[in-house]
């Protein structure tokens, strides 16, 4: 039976121990290894069979690397876990499978489309789910929200109230968009995890209400019995 690799663990100790509980319920001898840039201080490494030592997902040895690890390691399944190695993995999964490696990862034009933000928000509007309606920044209405358009771990979020806060530096800045405000005390924010089957049909959809973020992840939520997300199965 062929192993488990989670990448970039870090803090992921309930991910590890939920894969190690299901292969153990399972009757299935398999070990789940896990990545980080750091494995001392990786909770989640620590907790795991193994944690390989890897370079950053942006450098150009990354996916040789992590290649290397799963040949010695005898992986059959790899789980990313953070934004920025979507893209990367999905272009060399053909790498991975070539050596009999699943990457869990959707394909290259999906990625595409999620991480660019602009993009998202055309998507959605051509399925006639709302979104938050654009904001020209040099003339614009207050409240306002801007982030980047590839954005992740909540970095560069701004909240600009009145002319006084849009500063050049948020004008200026060259990856930000500009959109309306959706105020958190009116409407609820949710989380909604996604589960496919290899066949490409959901299975399963779970909502969750976030209700504290910590780096652009819930670090504290309820898990919702929301009937009206069944409509986009």
């Amino acid at each position: 039976m062929k192993n488990i690799l989670i990448t970039s663990a870090g803090k992921r100790v309930v991910l590890v121990e939920l894969f190690k509980k299901a292969l153990k319920a399972c009757n299935i001898k398999a070990m789940v290894y896990t990545t980080d840039m750091n494995p001392a201080l990786a909770p989640a490494g620590i907790i795991s069979d193994k944690c390989f030592k890897v370079p950053k997902v942006t450098v150009p040895e990354y996916v040789d690397t992590l290649l290397s690890i799963c040949i010695d390691n005898h992986i059959g399944m790899v789980i990313p876990t953070i934004d920025t190695e979507l893209l990367i993995l999905s272009k060399n999964k053909d790498k991975f499978s070539d050596r009999h490696i699943s990457i869990i990862v959707s394909d290259t034009s999906f990625i595409q489309l999620c991480r660019d933000k602009r993009n998202t928000g055309d998507f959605l509007q051509k399925l006639g789910i709302r979104v938050p309606r654009p904001i020209d920044k040099l003339h614009p209405i207050f409240p306002l929200f801007a982030k980047p358009y590839d954005g992740s771990l909540s970095k560069d979020l701004f909240v600009v109230k009145n002319p006084d806060e849009l500063t050049p530096e948020i004008i200026h800045h060259p990856k930000l968009i500009f959109m309306e405000y959706i105020d958190k005390t009116e409407y609820k924010e949710f989380t909604v995890d996604m589960y496919y089957g290899q066949d490409h049909y959901v299975k399963s959809i779970v909502p969750r209400e976030r209700i504290e973020i910590r780096a652009g992840e819930i670090n504290k939520g309820y898990t919702r019995d929301c009937r009206e997300m069944l409509i986009f199965s």
